[in-house]
């Protein structure tokens, strides 16, 4: 359920970010707080409904002397597989809509730092980055979530047992990303961040505003709206 859930919130960010380039006016004017608590409710609903089928199965810790690990199982194979289902299925949906949704973010970064300054531009750069960081990492989740099916058919407990160890760096990597790359891109968010934790060391001038309006224009219409990039 967890990983499910931290799918799903790395979609929300995407989502947010695309929502605010291509649809400034609709973004201002709904994502409002109580769409944001839906979001959130969402996503701790979802993820439990899909996998009410863990409720009544037991597990165990087992060890396996080929990797000389312990880990824990599921003893229903059944419902295991449907758990790999689920998650393959999932990670997939969201790995396409955060793809198509990067491309775009992506080439409206391009147009809108067009003609700035060096330190600008080098937001472009992170923001390239950083979608190719979150859609391999969602491929991979996929591609294992299909990989360990795949093995459950065949019967292949070894293999979802070295999967299991050997990809799951993944989600840590995916979640972690989200929070850092953002503070590297928002000026704003990162003023905030160091103010409410350093702000005893941080000099207060650092805190004072210096914003950067910069004209685009959403598809919304053809008019030129001023655009705030922090």
């Amino acid at each position: 359920m967890s990983i499910f859930g931290s799918v799903i919130g790395g979609c929300y960010t995407v989502l947010n970010r695309y929502c605010a380039l291509v649809y400034p006016i609709f973004f201002r004017q709904k994502w409002s707080k109580n769409i944001s608590y839906a979001l959130i409710i969402l996503q701790i609903i979802l993820p439990i409904t899909c996998f009410l089928q863990n409720t009544f199965v037991p597990t165990k810790i087992i060890y396996v002397p080929e990797f000389q690990i312990y880990t824990f199982t599921i003893v229903s194979d059944h419902v295991s597989q449907l758990n790999n289902f689920i998650l393959a299925f999932g990670t997939g949906t969201v790995c396409l809509i955060t793809f198509s949704c990067n491309i775009i973010i992506c080439y409206k970064y391009t147009k809108l730092f067009h003609g700035l300054n060096k330190n600008e531009r080098s937001k472009k750069t992170s923001i390239f980055f950083y979608s190719i960081a979150t859609t391999l990492c969602l491929f991979l989740l996929f591609l294992e979530q299909v990989i360990r099916y795949i093995f459950g058919i065949n019967k292949n407990k070894n293999g979802i047992y070295m999967l299991t160890y050997v990809l799951y760096w993944i989600l840590p990597i995916f979640t972690c990303l989200q929070p850092i790359i953002i503070l590297v891109i928002s000026k704003d968010i990162r003023k905030k961040f160091l103010k409410e934790y350093f702000c005893c060391i941080i000099p207060e001038k650092y805190f004072e505003s210096n914003n950067n309006v910069i004209p685009m224009v959403p598809t919304i219409n053809k008019k030129h709206i001023l655009t705030t990039i922090e």
